[in-house]
């Protein structure tokens, strides 16, 4: 049995899609918890109502997050996005099966796969980590040492220590790793390596790794933080060359033309309401109108959510301020080596 744990806010429409997929596309025996940080509980009931197996675990700020919806629907105040239930993501996980794949309510999956024989495979080479899809188009120089059925497993090449090592190399401490780039040790993509030791979307985890990696967290995403904890991981169990691992084809995707919050984007300068354009998804999904399946396994169609937007006629939320908006999401992720398509 592997625990599927998927974090969720305030998209139910697109949390639809990413559970139909799993039921589409996962084989094997799963069980499958949803924790929410604040979408209101009528979308939540329709979601359990669609698919009564689902356990959801609502977080400890659940009733604040939701009335932080509700306020921003009224007077336009801000949502603070940046305020993350690590803590109930940790009791998950703590609660979950040995291996877990983690995910998030705007990504789904693409085609089939056979969860058991992936663990299967994980408890057999003691793997920490395999990826089930991945986002970004930088190469990695680090080997893959073994192919084994649909499994790639890479051996990362890494500069690793204790946590007062990885934080000179990766926070530039005492000016550590400008000084590994003058030597040549390390060059502009060095850092890129690391990111072969953690996956924020779509991962396979052995529970205890998971755990391990946002150990030092608490309420705010740190991404840094995870690459650090996951490296003094990889530098104890290194003589395991099977730690980490890909699927050969990936299986999981996500969107690109939406977001939960305004709280990473408001550098756009573009003042689109995006509380409200989620209102608007979630209502027209929620009374049928909004079909968010057909178009899997690509996202949902452009075209449908400017028809909303423009039958709504909302001054901050209009189709024009969407495109601009969708435009700098993907430009932003693009100048990343992402994939945006």
């Amino acid at each position: 049995m592997t625990t599927i744990i998927i974090k969720s806010f305030n998209r139910p429409h697109y949390l639809d899609r990413c559970l139909h997929s799993i039921y589409l596309h996962v084989k094997g025996s799963f069980e499958i918890k949803i924790v929410d940080d604040g979408t209101p509980n009528k979308y939540l009931i329709k979601l359990q109502q669609k698919y009564p197996e689902i356990k959801i675990q609502k977080s400890k700020n659940y009733d604040r997050k939701v009335i932080a919806i509700e306020e921003n629907l009224r007077s336009g105040k801000l949502i603070n996005g940046f305020e993350i239930p690590i803590d109930d993501w940790k009791q998950s996980v703590e609660e979950a099966q040995d291996y877990v794949l983690m995910t998030e309510d705007d990504v789904w999956f693409t085609s089939t796969v056979d969860i058991d024989s992936l663990v299967s495979s994980m408890k057999n080479h003691n793997t920490s980590l395999l990826k089930l899809g991945w986002i970004s188009n930088k190469p990695i120089k680090s080997p893959i040492i073994k192919d084994e059925n649909e499994i790639q497993f890479i051996k990362p090449h890494l500069l690793t220590g204790s946590r007062f090592v990885m934080n000179c190399i990766l926070k530039n401490k005492f000016k550590v790793y400008s000084l590994l780039y003058r030597l040549g040790i390390m060059d502009k993509e060095s850092k890129n390596e690391y990111w072969i030791l953690n996956a924020l979307l779509m991962g396979l985890y052995d529970r205890n790794y998971w755990l391990f990696v946002w150990s030092t967290l608490h309420n705010k995403v740190d991404e840094m933080e995870q690459v650090i904890n996951a490296s003094i991981w990889y530098n104890k169990y290194k003589s395991n060359n099977y730690l980490y691992g890909k699927l050969k084809k990936l299986v999981m995707n996500t969107t690109f033309q939406s977001s939960a919050t305004t709280s990473y984007h408001e550098h756009y300068d573009i003042q689109l309401d995006i509380n409200k354009f989620n209102y608007l998804l979630n209502e027209e999904w929620y009374h049928d109108k909004l079909d968010v399946i057909s178009d899997l396994p690509k996202d949902i169609k452009s075209d449908r959510i400017i028809e909303i937007l423009d039958h709504a006629h909302i001054e901050n939320c209009s189709s024009d301020l969407w495109i601009r908006w969708r435009n700098k999401f993907k430009e932003q992720y693009i100048k990343q080596g992402v994939n945006v398509n």
